[in-house]
């Protein structure tokens, strides 16, 4: 536990962390209060050519959406409805939290790779094996610090979120569906996208462990992002590498892919699926890069 406590520490003290959490406040801050200030009612207003009237027609459009023009009736009127793009925390908070989970989940890579690349870069790991040379409880009290430093992290921000967007609801936008089950079932989303941020930092982590260096952790993860896409995951063979990178397990942790209309997007038709892939890349990368790294040599 001391050496957990101590990885922790040392954890939460990187500059890095701290910028990361300050940066993302600023991109919160500044996004729901633009949003807020330029949101506006949903409008519905009735134009009749012939007459050049203009005339509310009582009906209110809440979907978001650009303007768009419906159908007349046979006199040639027409209805001109613009959607509601005030803040809504009831309505959009969930989705909200799956494009943050996603920018999290980066950032997570980011944090997990450059804890030990630090020390690498800097030497302090070689002198941390003369107090401690059991590699392997080093090695698992960072995996475990990265993890549970990136997930305290993503739920930071993502609280940050909530907040910010219930201000700005309150302030000038709709406070509706915030009922008991709302928020039970927006807390389990928060969970489950941070602890795929967690997972996707300790994956980071264990592959710089054996690189030795932070870009080259970063890489791996990054680079993965873009090979979704690029190889069709239903065309052999390269498509069984995209059909089961850990990136893929990961996203379809963070952003639900029942409702995704892409075939490359519901490769992994479920949450539970997306959780079986990242534990298994979990338990085969930080044993093989646990292995490597208790044999190495470290300087």
């Amino acid at each position: 536990m001391r050496q957990l406590d101590a990885e922790l520490r040392r954890f939460f003290a990187r500059r890095v962390v701290r910028g990361t959490f300050l940066v993302a406040a600023l991109i919160v801050a500044i996004a729901v209060g633009v949003g807020t200030a330029n949101g506006h009612k949903g409008t519905s207003l009735e134009y009749d050519p012939s007459t050049g009237a203009v005339i509310p027609s009582g009906e209110s459009v809440s979907d978001a959406g650009r303007p768009f023009v419906e159908s007349g009736n046979g006199s040639g009127a027409f209805v001109l409805s613009q959607s509601d793009t005030r803040t809504n925390i009831g309505k959009d908070l969930r989705k909200v939290l799956e494009g943050t989970g996603i920018a999290l989940l980066f950032a997570g890579f980011a944090l997990g790779a450059s804890f030990v690349g630090a020390e690498f870069n800097v030497g302090s790991l070689t002198t941390q094996l003369l107090f401690e040379p059991r590699r392997w409880r080093v090695h698992g009290a960072k995996a475990a610090a990265v993890a549970i430093g990136a997930t305290t992290l993503a739920l930071a921000v993502m609280l940050l979120v909530a907040l910010a967007m219930y201000i700005g609801s309150l302030l000038g936008g709709v406070v509706d569906g915030i009922t008991a089950t709302f928020v039970v079932h927006r807390v389990a989303e928060a969970i489950r996208i941070a602890a795929a941020v967690g997972a996707g930092a300790v994956l980071a982590y264990a592959i710089t462990l054996v690189a030795k260096r932070s870009s080259a952790g970063m890489i791996a993860m990054f680079l993965q992002y873009p090979l979704l896409f690029l190889l069709d995951p239903a065309k052999k063979p390269f498509g069984v590498l995209s059909h089961y990178m850990p990136l893929r397990g990961l996203l379809a942790i963070a952003a639900d892919p029942a409702g995704a209309t892409g075939v490359n997007e519901r490769t992994i038709h479920t949450m539970a699926g997306g959780a079986v892939l990242v534990v298994v890349w979990l338990a085969v990368i930080v044993s093989s890069s646990g292995f490597a790294f208790s044999r190495a040599e470290v300087r």
